[in-house]
């Protein structure tokens, strides 16, 4: 009986380390998996660990797949009859363990215009993305913080910007 328990809990204790590296939502399915009669269940300690202050281990932040990566708006103002946004273009890196300790770090400042019609989507007080025109962004602060999932086109144009909701 004292192997049976030591064996499913060194499979379940497996299983979150292996998942660890997959993100939260693997961590938190192998942290709530099916655990065999009479073991103990798997601590949630180990899928919520503290920040960590070493960057190794850290892996690249993922992004939407029709998004081509991650700015800090700075500011937006009107320009000739449109939007233009300056902006940080950031890389981003995230520790697989707490997928809340989030890094940008910035690679180049720029200014770009807001393409007729771009997609721009900002978090409401209620953390739910609403959808508004880019000049909303003149006179408006965002919500959560300054980063966004952002789309260019080939005319260094921004199609498309999305509030990235950190907790």
């Amino acid at each position: 009986m004292k192997r049976r328990r030591s064996a499913a809990l060194l499979v379940g204790s497996a299983a979150i380390m292996l998942c660890a590296g997959c993100g939260s939502g693997a961590t938190q399915a192998a942290s709530t998996a099916a655990v065999p009669t009479g073991a103990a269940a798997p601590t949630a300690a180990a899928s919520t660990a503290s920040p960590s202050t070493d960057t190794t281990g850290r892996k690249p932040c993922s992004h939407p797949t029709a998004m081509s990566g991650f700015l800090k708006l700075d500011s937006a103002q009107a320009a000739q009859g449109g939007t233009r946004l300056s902006v940080t273009i950031v890389s981003c890196t995230v520790d697989p363990v707490n997928d809340e300790d989030v890094d940008y770090t910035p690679t180049r400042t720029d200014s770009y215009p807001a393409a007729a019609g771009a997609q721009i989507q900002v978090l409401a007080p209620d953390n739910n993305l609403q959808t508004v025109a880019a000049a909303w962004l003149v006179s408006h602060q965002v919500v959560n913080t300054p980063y966004f999932y952002y789309q260019d086109d080939a005319q260094h144009q921004i199609t498309a910007l999305q509030e990235i909701y950190h907790p």
